[in-house]
């Protein structure tokens, strides 16, 4: 005589599948990467002695579609040179407002531009700044776009077993170096490039089986490539 076995309850029927189907579901669909959806900006600008005297700080506002509320920065004015880094949401139609304050906190000066912003490839615009000083509005070129990054050297030829130190320098369109810029390293093939990340944006390439690669350094969105050769 058969005994028959007694069926489940439906719920832990229903909770049965759906584990089987998370499963299947977590094996079968790899988890898609995160999407840029900020990018850095460099603002920068060089004042004269007489701008210098004028001016006691400055800030960068930027608005535009789907920023509900202004994002504001305030710049770095240090003797003649005027630096800010200002994280942007990539879209359509920002608008890039600078203004100039004197000691009383009185504005002083006002520029605005409007431009597209992408991950890595923001345009170089330039914002015309007229300050209030004693002879007069003097106007004041203030740089805005992105970031380079170089590798020195390059293209790079190694022997197999060898080293040498590769240097990533990020730099801000219109401005200087980014002091320890936090670059990220890899080898498209690193079997034939290995890498030792070090500090100050730096790294150590070993030399692995004979062949051509790719090296890249990133940062915060935007990378560049340098060819190495490894010989026998």
């Amino acid at each position: 005589m058969l005994t028959r076995r007694p069926r489940r309850p439906a719920a832990l029927r229903a909770l049965a599948a759906l584990a089987l189907a998370t499963t299947l579901a977590c094996g079968d669909e790899p988890t898609p990467p995160p999407r840029v959806t900020e990018t850095e900006v460099a603002v920068s600008a060089t004042l004269t002695a007489e701008q210098q005297a004028a001016i006691a700080g400055m800030s960068v506002e930027v608005t535009g579609p789907g920023i509900a509320t202004p994002i504001v920065v305030t710049l770095d004015v240090a003797g003649a040179t005027v630096n800010g880094t200002v994280r942007v949401p990539v879209g359509t139609g920002r608008v890039f407002t600078v203004r100039a304050y004197n000691a009383q906190g009185q504005e002083i000066g006002a520029g605005s531009v409007t431009s597209n912003v992408s991950a890595g490839t923001n345009p170089t615009i330039t914002v015309p700044l007229n300050v209030a000083t004693q002879t007069g509005d003097v106007p004041i070129d203030v740089t805005i776009g992105s970031y380079t990054i170089t590798i020195a050297p390059s293209p790079v030829t190694v022997a197999r077993g060898a080293t040498t130190t590769l240097t990533a320098v990020v730099s801000a369109i219109g401005g200087g170096p980014v002091a320890n810029a936090d670059v990220q390293w890899g080898a498209r093939n690193p079997v034939i490039a290995g890498l030792a990340p070090g500090a100050n944006g730096t790294a150590t390439l070993t030399g692995g089986v004979a062949g051509t690669t790719t090296v890249v350094a990133s940062w915060r969105g935007m990378a560049t490539a340098v060819n190495v050769t490894v010989t026998p």
